[in-house]
């Protein structure tokens, strides 16, 4: 009888055993899961102190001082939404970067940076290896300006090399080198073509 017992005890404790470690392993799946979507998910950038969609346009005059001259996107009125204002070097490469602020609130949107002859392998050194490669197309219609919107694609003929967990893409050319570094503060463009405006109006 005590045998038995005893048998029946080890089977208990064997049992809760591998309930303990069907738990552990479903909490470190769980885990590893979140960890993913952390990585595909979009951050805000900082950018010498200023973060962006949060800082302002007077702390960016407060950080970097007088732009080298102030401008408009192609195709924008003068009174438009956005009002970019170009740098001399400033950033972490050498190069122009230009501040993207919203005219109504004064909210910084995005800070681009031209760097010059920065390959993609040296961007990569410089940034760290916990990056994806995105490639993206224009979303369908005639207007392709360079802010057209965009959506992820396999077969898109845009690169970019994304730190999202950081708020940071770069845009990759064909020769390998970075064209500008993009730190923003939401998506760079749609997941899918479903998503863009001009498929939703249909």
């Amino acid at each position: 009888m005590k045998v038995l017992l005893l048998i029946v005890s080890l089977l208990m404790v064997t049992a809760a055993g591998f309930s303990v470690s069907g738990h552990h392993g479903r909490e470190h799946q769980t885990a590893t899961l979140l960890q993913q979507v952390a990585k595909r998910s979009w951050q805000a950038a900082s950018f010498r102190g200023l973060i962006v969609r949060k800082s302002t346009r007077k702390q960016m005059l407060k950080a970097f001082g007088k732009p080298r001259r102030k401008d408009v996107p192609e195709g924008q009125p003068a009174s438009g939404e956005e009002v970019w204002y170009v740098y001399n070097n400033g950033g972490e490469f050498s190069g122009d970067f230009v501040v993207v602020v919203e005219r109504r609130t004064g909210r910084i949107l995005e800070i681009v940076l031209h760097p010059k002859n920065l390959s993609k392998d040296a961007a990569i050194q410089h940034f760290g290896r916990n990056y994806e490669m995105t490639k993206y197309e224009f979303c369908p219609g005639p207007d392709e300006a360079p802010d057209a919107p965009v959506f992820e694609s396999r077969e898109g003929d845009m690169t970019l090399l994304e730190y999202r967990e950081r708020g940071i893409a770069m845009l990759i050319n064909s020769q390998g080198f970075v064209d500008d570094i993009r730190y923003v503060g939401k998506p760079i463009g749609f997941s899918s073509v479903s998503e863009c405006p001009s498929v939703l109006k249909k």
